[in-house]
Formats: structure tokens, sequence, C-alpha cells
């Protein structure tokens, strides 16, 4: 009885050997080449107010987000079909 397990299982390890050997990974030069370039758009968003003044670093008092600084999603449509971006 134990023969007969021991002939399975090294049947088995020889199949996952086999099947292994068969197998292959990707090669890191498999890869098409990505551009990293770092790209600059003009955005162009809405002024968007603070709920209450807000002390700057400097000191001074800061009412609003810069316009076409920071966007929203709402700023989206403008900007999506924007040739300057």
């Amino acid at each position: 009885m134990m023969h007969h397990w021991l002939r399975y299982l090294f049947l088995m390890a020889t199949a996952l050997f086999l099947l292994g050997q068969t197998c292959y990974s990707k090669s890191i030069k498999d890869y098409e080449y990505y551009s990293y370039d770092v790209v600059f758009t003009n955005p162009e968003c809405e002024e968007y107010h603070y709920a209450g003044p807000i002390n700057a670093r400097d000191g001074s008092l800061l009412f609003a987000k810069p316009k076409n600084v920071y966007c929203k999603f709402s700023d989206l449509y403008t900007n999506q079909n924007n040739e300057k971006s």
C-alpha cells in the first residue's frame, strides 16, 4: 500500500516539475518604453473663496485660492478640450 502512495507522490512531483519548466515569466526587456516627461498645463479654473480669512505664513491674510491654480471637478468641462493644455 505504501509503495503505491510513493509512486503517486513521485508522479505528481514530476508532473509539477515539468509544468514549471514549460512556464516562463516576462523579462524587463519585454516591456515597451514609457515616457516619463514632465508635462505642464495651463488650466482655467475658478477662484475658490475660503469660508473666512486664513493667515498665511508671512502673516498676510488669504481670502481665496488663486485663480487658475487650484481646480475642482467642476472645472473639468472647461479644461478637457482646452487647446493650451
